[in-house]
């Protein structure tokens, strides 16, 4: 087995050759061996052996190996089964919250490295949230059913959105949305993609709702902001979903809740960031959740 394992071919004993001390003491006087080989891996040997002297010969050789062979192609077949099985259930959950493009890297990424993606880093990414305007009101005016509809195929437009400038659905919050973006695929420019996904939002939802009878019409707002965040998988075994928390997110929060509808505010470090390609006006200034400071806030019109 030694020699067969060293040489990865097969080999006969017992036959035109002198069966080892070991294997007279073992009462064997016949064995012959193949590799289970998908070069340059050996997978496996098969073995046989017998105790009277001769039983095996080179015919036996020759179907061993040839047997070998089969069952270490469906060996490789089978690895190649769970590979994929693997492959098609990270890129399923990963495209929940990411566009097609994005969750092919990421998943490549997973499986060239591991569970990569389970372990939580500190980055610097871009949060943007959006809400509908008046949500409560126009669950009271409508049909629970068409509100439902109308929220369905507003989140689907939103979505598409935030997956064109390559962001990350993080969750939706009931009327609402949040999406990252720079994490888990990281963009120098994440700032500006998630002021031009904003953008695009407000003017896809104009479109949308344009046809519609006043009392379906609702508007959206949208806040944007910059800053470290700690990003990766969360949850409990059972339900790990990908999301970035920080006071980074919380500023995010309350610039939406701020913002006027029709319109985006961002962070001031979301202006900076982003200010060689829009110039936003000034607002006013807003306390961070922990009282340390101000920080000014900027608007966009949608």
């Amino acid at each position: 087995m030694d020699q067969v394992i060293a040489q990865k071919k097969s080999v006969l004993v017992g036959y035109d050759f002198e069966a080892s001390g070991t294997m007279i003491h073992r009462g064997v006087y016949s064995a012959v061996c193949a590799p289970l080989l998908k070069e340059p891996q050996l997978l496996g040997v098969i073995y046989l052996e017998d105790p009277l002297p001769g039983k095996f010969g080179e015919e036996e050789l020759v179907i061993l190996t040839l047997f070998a062979n089969q069952v270490a192609t469906a060996l490789e077949n089978a690895s190649l089964n769970e590979h994929l099985q693997k492959e098609l259930k990270i890129r399923s959950n990963l495209e929940r919250f990411l566009s097609p493009q994005v969750a092919d890297l990421v998943t490549k990424d997973c499986l060239d490295k591991g569970d990569i993606l389970l372990a939580t880093e500190r980055r610097t990414v871009t949060i943007l949230f959006s809400d509908i305007k008046g949500f409560t009101l126009l669950s009271e005016r409508l049909d629970h059913q068409e509100v439902a509809e109308l929220v369905t195929r507003h989140f689907s437009l939103m979505t598409d959105v935030i997956f064109s400038f390559q962001g990350t659905l993080d969750k939706y919050l009931g009327d609402g949305l949040v999406a990252i973006f720079g994490a888990p695929i990281p963009h120098a420019d994440h700032a500006v993609r998630a002021i031009q996904a904003g953008l695009e939002m407000h003017a896809r939802h104009k479109d949308f709702t344009a046809a519609f009878p006043p009392d379906k019409r609702f508007a959206i707002r949208i806040g944007i902001n910059t800053g470290e965040v700690v990003a990766g998988y969360m949850g409990s075994p059972k339900r790990m979903e990908y999301t970035v928390l920080g006071e980074a997110v919380i500023i995010a929060h309350r610039l939406q809740a701020l913002a006027e509808p029709g319109t985006i505010y961002l962070g001031r470090a979301t202006q900076e960031a982003a200010r060689h390609r829009f110039s936003p006006a000034f607002v006013k200034k807003m306390e961070t959740p922990k009282g340390r400071k101000e920080i000014e806030i900027f608007k966009l019109a949608g």
